[in-house]
C-alpha cells in the first residue's frame, strides 16, 4: 500500500437518505441537454483535458487515478464559474423574452438577433 494518507481516520457520517433526484428537480435532463447544446457554442469552448495520473493509482492500488483539469477554462480556473455564466445567461433569456412578448432563443442572443429586433430590451 501507500502512506500517501499518513494517519487519515475514514469514517462514514450518517445523515438522512436522500432521493437522489435533486439535481432533476433542478435542471430536466431536457435542460441538461439544453445547457451543454448551449455552452458548447460559446466562443473558446474546449472539452476540460482529463490526466491519468499511473504512479498515484499504482501507489493506491487502485485501477485509474484521473486529474480533470479547470485551469484553461475561459480563463477562469474553475468549472463553477462556467454554471454562473450558463446561469446568467438563462436569467437574461426570461427577460429578453418576457420584454419581447415572444420566445427567444439563445442562439437569437449569441447573434444579437434579438437585440435588432427591439434596440432597448433592458
Amino acid at each position: 500500500m501507500t502512506t500517501v494518507f499518513g494517519d487519515a481516520i475514514i469514517s462514514h457520517v450518517s445523515g438522512r437518505p436522500h432521493s437522489h433526484q435533486a439535481v432533476f428537480e433542478i435542471l430536466s435532463t431536457e435542460g441538461f441537454e439544453t445547457a451543454i447544446e448551449e455552452i458548447t457554442q460559446w466562443d473558446g469552448y474546449a472539452p476540460t483535458p482529463l490526466y491519468s495520473l499511473k504512479a498515484l493509482a499504482e501507489s493506491l492500488s487502485v485501477g485509474e487515478v484521473l486529474y480533470k483539469d479547470e485551469g484553461a477554462r475561459f480563463g477562469l480556473g474553475s468549472f463553477k464559474a462556467l454554471g454562473g455564466a450558463y446561469a446568467a445567461l438563462r436569467v437574461l433569456h426570461k427577460h429578453i423574452s418576457f420584454t419581447l412578448s415572444h420566445e427567444v432563443s439563445f442562439k437569437d442572443i449569441r447573434s444579437g438577433k434579438s437585440y435588432r429586433k427591439r434596440r432597448v430590451i433592458l
